[in-house]
């Protein structure tokens, strides 16, 4: 199953800091870098709007409280840096590839 993780800002966000400047923006990008290796996330990104939506990432779980908890166990999210929804997608044509 894909589902689309949205981050928006949370309480701990930075405002004025861009998202490179964001405090565990590092450990986050580790933390999705192994997943991507994984074959678990397919994609991903910082949104280039500016809206609170600041990024979007695509995931492969067997169900939303695992794609959940994938994702939520990094300090961007657990000391609020971020907040994190989580919805099931229905791919209708793919499935997404980074390799198009």
């Amino acid at each position: 199953m894909y589902f689309l993780v949205l981050f928006r800002p949370g309480p701990a966000w930075r405002t004025g800091a861009p998202l490179e400047e964001q405090p565990f923006t590092v450990e986050h990008a580790v933390h999705l870098q192994k997943f991507y290796q994984e074959q678990k996330v397919f994609m991903g990104g910082p949104c280039e709007d500016k809206s609170d939506l600041l990024s979007v990432v695509v995931l492969q779980a067997a169900s939303e409280t695992e794609a959940f908890g994938s994702i939520q166990d990094t300090p961007f999210v657990t000391q609020g840096v971020v907040k994190i929804e989580v919805h099931p997608w229905q791919v209708v044509f793919g499935p997404p590839s980074a390799e198009r």
